[in-house]
């Protein structure tokens, strides 16, 4: 399970690297909110 964390944690950070590379700020600004909709309001056990 660690690995599949992993490999979407490597693929979202080269997502987010393409977006800044190419200035799409917009782009750039919902993948972060999106990300923080998905890990910042989890339930932490």
């Amino acid at each position: 399970m660690n690995g599949v964390v992993i490999l979407v944690g490597l693929l979202l950070t080269a997502a987010i690297l393409a977006l800044f590379l190419e200035k799409n700020w917009f782009g750039l600004l919902l993948c972060v909110f999106a990300l923080f909709l998905i890990f910042g309001t989890g339930r932490h056990t």
